[in-house]
C-alpha cells in the first residue's frame, strides 16, 4: 500500500534464492541497492507490528491506534525533509532548539520531556494525561501551523511564477470573489497555464494531525451515504487525505440509495452528492488542495504540484528565483529545497504550539501550587 493505492511491480514468477545466487546460473543477480531494499523492508514491518503491539497492549487515552498511524504517518514521502535542512545561519535554515526537541520526541512517539514535571503533578491529583503531546497539539491555535506553511508554498510559487500572486483574506471575501465566490482561497497564481485550460491555479492549503481524537469507522448512514474512515494506521494519508479532498473537491453521486452505505473493503455503494469549497471557482480555474501533514509528510497533489513547478524552472530559458541556502551543502534542488522548507513550516509550528500548551500548563500548575485548593 502507498498513499491508500496498492500498486503491485512484481513479475509474474521469481527464480529461487539459490539460483538467482549460483554464479552459473543464467538468472541475471540483482543489484545490491535491490537486497538491501528487502532488508529494510523487512526491519520497517518488524518496527510497524511493534507499534501495533503497543496500540494493543497500551491504548492511547485520546487517539486509537496511535502508534501504527504515527509510524505510518512519518514515513511518507517528505516527512522527514525537514532534518535534512543544511543550517547556514539564516532563518530559514534555523529551528530553534526547544521545537527542534519536541519535534523529535513527535516523530519518535516519546514523551514531551519538557511537560513531564506539570505532567506528574496533574496525573498525582488524579487526572488523565497525554504525555505524547497529542492533546497539546490539538488545543493549541491551528492559525499559526497554516499559516507559515501557506507563506512557505508562497514562495515556492512565486520562485517559478509566470503571473502575479495572490493572497486570500478571509476578512475581505470580496477581493477574491472574482476567482472563488464559494470560499477564500489561500494562494491563487493568475493566468498559470500549466494544464492548457488558460485559467488561474488555485492552491487549497491544509495542515491537519494524523493523530486525531476522533475515530471515524467510516460507515455512513442510509441517507446520506457512505463518509471518510480514520485509517491512518493502514496506509498513508489515511486519516486525513480523503477527508479534506472532500471537503475541498466535494464528490458526484456514486451508486443508488437502495444499495446502502458505500463500503471501504469492497468499494460498493451509495455516496452523496456534496458540494466543494471551491463550487464557486471559475470552469477554466486548476484547483490543487495542497495538504502537509503536521508530521511532515506531502500527500500526492502537492508533490506533484512541486514537481511541475520545478520542471518549469528547468526549461529553457527558465528563470529559478528561489533563494538557496548560503552553506556548501545546500541543496539547489527546486524540489528537494522547497518540499524541505514545507515541511519544516509544519512540523516546527506544529512544535511551537505545543511548546506554547506546555507553558500554559505549567502555568496551571504554579497557580495551583499557590492555591490552597489543589490543581484546579
Amino acid at each position: 500500500m502507498y498513499n491508500g493505492h496498492f500498486a503491485p511491480r512484481l513479475p509474474s514468477s521469481l527464480p529461487s534464492a539459490a539460483d538467482v545466487l549460483d554464479p552459473k546460473s543464467e538468472s541475471k543477480a540483482p543489484r545490491q541497492r535491490t537486497l538491501c531494499s528487502v532488508v529494510h523492508v523487512g526491519l520497517w514491518k518488524a518496527a510497524l507490528e511493534a507499534c501495533e503491539e503497543e496500540d494493543r497492549v497500551a491504548p492511547h487515552v485520546t487517539c486509537k491506534h496511535r502508534e501504527a498511524t504515527r509510524f505510518i504517518a512519518v514515513s511518507q514521502p517528505c516527512a522527514g525533509a525537514w532534518l535534512e535542512l543544511v543550517t547556514d545561519g539564516s532563518y530559514d535554515a534555523t529551528i530553534p532548539s526547544p521545537e527542534f526537541v519536541i519535534a523529535l520526541q513527535r516523530r519518535r512517539g516519546l514523551p514531551i520531556a519538557s511537560a513531564k514535571a506539570a505532567f506528574d503533578q496533574l496525573e498525582a491529583a488524579g487526572e488523565v494525561v497525554d504525555r505524547l503531546g497529542d492533546r497539546l497539539a490539538n488545543s493549541g491555535s491551528y492559525n499559526r501551523r497554516h499559516n507559515a506553511t501557506v507563506a512557505a508554498v508562497r514562495r515556492m510559487v512565486a520562485a517559478a511564477a509566470v503571473g502575479p500572486i495572490v493572497l486570500g483574506d478571509k476578512e475581505s471575501p470580496w477581493k477574491t470573489n472574482s476567482i472563488c465566490s464559494t470560499h477564500v482561497p489561500d494562494v491563487v497564481e493568475l493566468d498559470a497555464d500549466d494544464h492548457g485550460a488558460g485559467g488561474d491555479t488555485i492552491y487549497e492549503i491544509k495542515v491537519p494531525t494524523p493523530l486525531k481524537q476522533k475515530h471515524a469507522a467510516g460507515v455512513g448512514t442510509r441517507a446520506h451515504g457512505g463518509v471518510a474512515a480514520t485509517v491512518g494506521h493502514l496506509y498513508g494519508f489515511g486519516s486525513t487525505e480523503e477527508d479534506y479532498t472532500l471537503l475541498v473537491h466535494g464528490c458526484e453521486q456514486r451508486g443508488r440509495r437502495a444499495d446502502g452505505p458505500f463500503k471501504h473493503d469492497k468499494g460498493t455503494g451509495f455516496v452523496e452528492a456534496r458540494p466543494g469549497q471551491y463550487s464557486g471557482r471559475a470552469h477554466n480555474a486548476f484547483l490543487v488542495c495542497f495538504m502537509v501533514e503536521a508530521t511532515g509528510g506531502i500527500a500526492r497533489a502537492g508533490r506533484a504540484q512541486i514537481g511541475l513547478l520545478a520542471r518549469r524552472v528547468a526549461g529553457k530559458h527558465a528563470r529559478d528565483r528561489t533563494q538557496y541556502g548560503r552553506a556548501r551543502g545546500s541543496t539547489r534542488n527546486f524540489y528537494l529545497h522547497h518540499s524541505r522548507m514545507i515541511a519544516k513550516a509544519a512540523v516546527v509550528r506544529d512544535a511551537t504550539m505545543i511548546r506554547e500548551q506546555v507553558q500554559s500548563l505549567r502555568q496551571r500548575v504554579c497557580a495551583a501550587n499557590a492555591g490552597a485548593g489543589g490543581v484546579p
